[in-house]
């Protein structure tokens, strides 16, 4: 978003496609259906679909990769945008079992 400020609220569907566990390693895999919605300068509905996986050593460390597409429509583009995304989320301590 360019000019001004915006406010974000979203809801998400997590499905774990595929669960690994060894003894102090876990790891999550599967698909997230996301709507975003951005309220104030410039509003914004945009679907996302994307694939991640957590990784959680212990109860010391949990990673997260995500990546995959939205779909949006700014009120300034003349054009719908698909938009790219790609995360890694780093957690230390406080993990989840």
């Amino acid at each position: 978003m360019d000019e001004g400020y915006s406010a974000v609220i979203g809801t998400s569907i997590r499905w774990d496609v595929m669960n690994i566990n060894y003894l102090l390693f876990q790891r999550t895999t599967g698909l997230e259906f996301e709507v975003e919605g951005y309220v104030g300068a410039h509003d914004v509905l945009m679907p996302n679909l994307s694939i991640y996986a957590s990784s959680q050593v212990g109860r010391l460390l949990l990673l997260d990769f995500t990546t995959g597409v939205g779909y949006c429509k700014p009120n300034t583009f003349e054009e719908p945008a698909l938009v790219i995304r790609v995360g890694l989320g780093i957690s230390v301590g406080g993990g989840v079992y």
